[in-house]
């Protein structure tokens, strides 16, 4: 895509509205027009667990703060959930609570990463909210998560938090939350620049576990001396790194 692409996409002019003038084309629409908020399970604590073959937990140990996601917080859970309760990859997940050391937690966001086992979907806890679009699909996800994830809405966030030594976000907080929506075609142009980032990132991600695997197991061999350069050599080709 050159320069010339991006010109018709945005207006040069820009017409009123309820928080001061915004460029024509787009549109002042509230969270609540925009999507509808799922929280999470309710979850007994001895149905926790350290087996990968359970079902992964998304959890309020899972939000790192800047759109980042700690998967070295991940959890799993062997215990009865419904339907509402299950996330998908690239789903939305936002915290709702906090707690006195870390309120700055309240409000922060990720998208949801790839499955870690054969499980086909993650289950989020009721300390984490799905936020989940009406429309637009997958653009306004992405969209809407890098809005999420900028001072103006932690700011926002903080605001509105609640409670002593726990805090919590009320639903008003993003149902009331302005924003300001570009025509389509900005959404899906948005999106096909920054979602191969993601996906890189992710590929990224995942070679960087293998490497770990694979040094892991090779080079207490190679120390012993059990195993030869050339044998490890192939056999890292063979894992595909």
């Amino acid at each position: 895509m050159n320069g010339n692409d991006w010109i018709g996409l945005f207006p040069n002019a820009f017409t009123d509205s309820e928080i001061g003038q915004i460029p024509n084309g787009w549109h002042l629409k509230y969270g609540e027009e925009l999507f509808t908020l799922q929280k999470g399970l309710s979850y007994k604590g001895k149905h926790l667990t350290v087996d990968h073959n359970d079902v992964p937990m998304l959890n309020l140990g899972s939000f790192g703060g800047d759109g980042i996601y700690r998967k070295e917080k991940i959890k799993f859970y062997n215990g009865e959930f419904k339907d509402k309760h299950k996330i998908y990859p690239n789903d939305l997940l936002i915290s709702n609570t906090g707690f006195e050391k870390s309120k700055i937690s309240i409000g922060s966001a990720f998208l949801v990463p790839e499955i870690i086992n054969d499980c086909e979907h993650y289950i989020f806890t009721h300390h984490t909210t799905r936020v989940i679009p009406k429309d637009f699909g997958s653009a306004f996800n992405l969209y809407l998560y890098y809005l999420l994830i900028q001072p103006k809405f932690t700011s926002r966030a903080m605001s509105f938090a609640n409670g002593t030594t726990a805090y919590g976000l009320p639903s008003e907080c993003l149902l009331t939350f302005p924003i300001l929506l570009p025509p389509m075609e900005l959404l899906e142009k948005f999106e096909s620049i920054v979602q191969p980032i993601h996906d890189r990132i992710a590929l990224a991600d995942r070679e960087s576990e293998v490497l770990a695997e694979l040094r892991d197991i090779l080079l207490p061999q190679l120390v012993s001396g059990e195993l030869r350069i050339p044998d490890a050599e192939k056999y890292i080709q063979e894992a595909g790194v």
